[in-house]
């Protein structure tokens, strides 16, 4: 804890350190709506037409499987460095949002018209109110270290790790496709949105369906969902959810129709999009049942016991 005069912890350590996070509740109606339409539709299914049918999975074992199985050494470290970048990038980009904790559908920041708050603070309308003024406190346990009204140790910290995350994500896609690895995770038929979609069913009515062990393969909607969250989040969301928050990009200028002036806020990917995206692209529908398995043979691939009980790292039969 850093020891501010009573100037300094006005500004940065000040008495009210209250957090409210509000969300419009006609959003949070309509996300409501969009996560539990896909559910509704599979309960329906399987109630007037039954599960659908996935084929069985054969039993598969190291020496009768020919095909990209296992997690490589680049594969492991691109994780590595993706969750730590990924970490770093949402601790100082909360520092950043509480500095300003309101987001917008308009361009002209109308107090009263946001969409999420981050503050229990409405804006005055009896005197003047400044942007420094709605900054925030929040904990250097789950931002980035520093007080109230530290942005530019923020934005530092933000805009040196989303290089570090965009290589790691240039250097894995150049790797996944100059090895098999890239046949593990990009869909090669359409027939995979029809077998996707089956799973989810199975998924969303409580039924484990037949399923490859994920040390050797994964089923179509594991398949979707990581491929979405290499080629969609790691190659478009920072390039173009980033500069886009300088202003929300207009759609009657990317497609080519007239069109009413509608807009997409750039923050709502760039907050949302990216953190839920890469943190869980590795667990979200992945590998239920089969994890303890997954993680102990991830682990030691790291390393080995020694008789001894310690431990040997960069086992090299891994």
């Amino acid at each position: 804890m850093i020891k501010f005069d009573a100037a300094h912890a006005a500004v940065h350590y000040p008495p009210d350190r209250r957090f409210r996070f509000w969300i419009r509740p006609s959003l949070m109606i309509t996300a409501a709506v969009l996560v539990l339409l896909p559910v509704v539709a599979a309960w329906i299914e399987v109630l007037f037409v039954g599960l659908p049918h996935i084929p069985p999975v054969p039993q598969i074992y190291p020496n009768n499987f020919a095909g990209p199985h296992g997690f490589p050494l680049w594969v492991r470290y691109c994780h590595f460095f993706n969750f730590l970048f990924v970490t770093m990038l949402i601790r100082s980009g909360l520092s950043i949002l509480v500095d300003h904790p309101r987001l917008y559908f308009n361009d002209d920041c109308t107090p009263g018209s946001e969409w999420i708050r981050l503050t229990p603070i409405q804006v005055p309308k009896d005197r003047l109110w400044t942007a420094k003024d709605d900054a925030r406190y929040i904990s250097p346990i789950v931002a980035t270290p520093g007080y109230r009204h530290t942005i530019g140790i923020a934005r530092s910290w933000h805009f040196l790790n989303v290089y570090g995350f965009i290589i790691t994500g240039i250097f894995f896609i150049i790797m996944l496709f100059d090895t098999e690895q890239w046949r593990r995770l990009v869909p090669q038929s359409p027939l995979v949105l029809l077998q996707a979609w089956n799973t989810w069913v199975h998924y969303a009515t409580f039924h484990l369906p037949s399923e490859l062990n994920g040390y050797y393969g994964y089923n179509a909607l594991q398949q979707i969902a990581r491929d979405k969250g290499i080629s969609v989040d790691t190659l478009l969301d920072i390039p173009i959810t980033g500069p886009g928050q300088r202003k929300p990009i207009p759609l009657r200028n990317i497609v080519k129709v007239p069109l009413p002036r509608v807009e997409v806020p750039a923050e709502i990917n760039h907050t949302n999009l990216q953190a839920t995206m890469d943190l869980t692209m590795g667990v979200h529908g992945r590998d239920i049942g089969h994890v303890a398995e997954d993680v102990s043979r991830i682990v030691a691939s790291f390393g080995k016991e020694r008789p001894d009980g310690g431990w040997s790292p960069f086992d090299p039969d891994a």
